[in-house]
């Protein structure tokens, strides 16, 4: 550096050092790579990790572009301190537009997850892409091969509903529905009625709007992004869920699902919450099983089958190697190899589709990545403790009603001076049907002018049920004031 003189005289030392430090900072400020925000773009896995980390050392404010189908690991320890990091997924393979815009599958600082964690969408429409028939054609095949096994439940067929998962779970539902669990849908499941459709996915009007108008209209497929719906804050402009598509919150644009697409985190709840919604005494059992990990094994699916519990499975139709669709799984058979039989909600709904038994990858089409088990039970006997009638001095008729949920139900009476109880009378059969059936029952051997309480009892093999506790007064006993001592004249005062 060249002398420096100030009116004539060296300068200080401490100002030589002051401007030597200043001059080197302005001269790293000046080389520092990586100022300016950088964009990569990934293709594969390959070059999704090269890019997360290369953002991780950059000291930039970083944009990952990511194909479409790939997943997205933990993005937290590629974030630098001060700088943003931000993952947008769903791009076309030349990255010219975002196809899809999923929801993280990672949230920060979690452990990483396996496959079997990681929520995978569908993506199919009303009509099936181009090309799926070429190796399943539906209806092929049907009948059992020689020496083999093959094995169908009578699973009614539905049209493709604002989307294949709520139709898929929905003609689970309709299964159960004329399976001697008839609430499931005001109409008879066995068809797809206008009253199947709603239970479905609800579809109404602007002025009283369903599933559709909330969450579907206007149509963003094709879109950018998720077109805003009513599933966007705030909350409560949105009608009360009353459908199978509303519980899967299928085209939630929160969920950054388009219309008609679904997560398959999604299935077991939309399930187990629509069929509460009908019947709360109804007791419902699922299961998810993942493919490639085992847990969906060949024994799980004919045992399955074999009891009588359709299944749903996530699938790849068209072997690009990530889930697009999901199907209701009817059968299985055996030979000449493992395959599954599914309704895949498109026409004609339903003629089985046999695909092989396969784990999902590129190349494979209709391969599974995983599925889910149904299973419904009648739950413990509705019970209803009625009124007490033909109360006397020293007795009364205990009323009440009991469904016994379609199972084998006994019921009884309990009584006493407190909600202790203490006496109860003989167990009768109540039958094993569905609807309510009336219990009345005599009691006898009580104190006159004495409040009781009772209550209706039910028992099943799901467990006990008491109805609501009830009182009622016996009447008392009065001698008239006009009687003679000597003339054993009682009379009953109604107390009722």
């Amino acid at each position: 550096m060249a002398d420096l003189k100030l009116h004539g005289e060296s300068p200080p030392f401490y100002v030589i050092v002051i401007l030597i430090v200043f001059s080197v900072c302005i001269q790293l400020f000046l080389f520092i790579p990586g100022t300016q925000a950088d964009l990569f773009h990934a293709g594969t896995p390959q070059a999704l990790e090269q890019a997360l980390e290369a953002s991780s050392n950059n000291q930039a404010h970083d944009t990952v572009k990511v194909a479409l189908g790939m997943e997205l690991p933990d993005t937290s320890p590629y974030i630098e301190t001060g700088y943003s990091l931000t993952v947008e997924a769903g791009y076309n393979p030349g990255f010219t537009s975002r196809v899809a815009a999923p929801r993280p599958f990672q949230e920060p600082g979690f452990p990483a997850k396996t496959d079997s964690d990681i929520p995978r969408q569908s993506n199919t429409g009303p009509v099936p892409p181009e090309g799926i028939d070429a190796m399943f054609p539906k209806g092929e095949g049907m009948g059992p091969a020689p020496g083999g096994t093959e094995k169908t439940i009578g699973v009614p067929g539905y049209r493709w509903r604002h989307g294949c998962g709520p139709t898929a779970v929905g003609m689970v539902v309709g299964y159960y529905d004329v399976t001697g669990f008839s609430d499931l849908f005001d109409d008879d499941g066995s068809t797809q009625t206008s009253d199947v459709n709603q239970g479905i996915a609800s579809q109404r009007s602007s002025a009283d709007p369903g599933h559709y108008e909330d969450y579907s209209e206007p149509i963003d497929t094709g879109q950018p992004s998720p077109i805003p719906d009513k599933s966007e804050n705030p909350a409560g402009d949105e009608h009360t869920s009353d459908s199978i598509a509303d519980f899967m919150e299928t085209s939630f644009s929160s969920r950054n699902n388009y219309y008609g697409w679904s997560w398959s985190s999604d299935i077991q709840p939309s399930f187990t919450n629509y069929v509460v919604l009908k019947n709360p005494v109804y007791e419902t059992t699922t299961g998810f099983y993942h493919k490639s990990s085992g847990s969906l094994s060949w024994a799980v699916l004919t045992t399955e089958i074999d009891n009588n519990r359709p299944m749903v499975f996530l699938v790849d139709t068209n072997s690009d190697g990530s889930t697009d669709h999901f199907v209701t799984v009817v059968g299985y058979r055996d030979a000449p190899s493992q395959q599954y039989g599914c309704l895949d909600t498109w026409s004609p709904v339903s003629t089985v589709r046999w695909c092989d038994f396969e784990t999902i990858s590129a190349g494979h089409p209709w391969g599974i990545w995983g599925g889910w088990s149904f299973a419904l039970s009648s739950g413990k006997p509705s019970v209803i403790t009625g009124s007490a009638s033909s109360v006397l001095t020293d007795q009364a008729i205990l009323n009440g009603t009991v469904n016994p949920n379609s199972s084998e139900t006994t019921c009884w009476f309990e009584y006493g001076l407190s909600t202790a109880y203490g006496d109860a009378t003989t167990p009768v059969s109540a039958g094993n049907g569905s609807s309510p059936v009336s219990a009345s029952q005599v009691i006898t051997g009580l104190l006159p002018d004495t409040t009781y309480y009772f209550r209706l009892v039910g028992n099943n093999l799901k467990g006990t049920a008491p109805g609501a506790a009830q009182t009622f007064k016996t009447r008392r006993i009065v001698v008239p004031s006009d009687a003679q001592p000597w003339i054993p004249s009682l009379l009953l005062e109604n107390t009722e």
